[in-house]
């Protein structure tokens, strides 16, 4: 029997299952969704409080880094180049 000769005419699926499928898969989705923007929402909360509680800024603390390692390149460069001659 070919697909186009099945009789649709049996295929029967009970809706009040459906139904109920469909409204817990979204309450589901919605609490899941919900519990998502909460999480969010928390360590959005933290990171904000974390970053001001530090002495000195992110921003300042990376231009530091940058120098230092500015100053050691320029300090590795002039040792390499006195100890070559």
């Amino acid at each position: 029997m070919a697909l186009n000769e099945i009789p649709w005419s049996e295929f029967r699926p009970n809706r009040n299952l459906l139904t109920a499928g469909a409204i817990v898969g979204a309450a589901g989705a919605l609490t899941a969704a919900a519990g998502a923007c909460l999480m969010a929402y928390e360590v959005t909360r933290a990171g904000r409080a974390w970053f001001a509680g530090w002495e000195v800024p992110p921003a300042e603390r990376a231009n530091r880094t940058l120098d230092q390692a500015r100053h050691a390149a320029r300090a590795g460069r002039e040792a390499w180049l006195s100890h070559s001659r």
